[in-house]
């Protein structure tokens, strides 16, 4: 939700909530991209226990 100076809510336009959504994955910390097939060199097992 966008506000103007006044604190009033900025309806967006559908190119404007498609870039808001890019903006969203650009600033996230965390940043995951998919590609295709995968290599034993690099793949291990990871236990949820490690993680927490």
């Amino acid at each position: 939700v966008h506000k103007d100076f006044f604190g009033r809510i900025v309806p967006l336009s559908q190119v404007q909530r498609s870039d808001a959504v890019a903006d969203l994955i650009s600033s996230s910390s965390v940043f995951y991209q998919y590609r295709e097939g995968f290599n034993n060199a690099v793949r291990r097992n990871v236990r949820m226990k490690d993680m927490l």
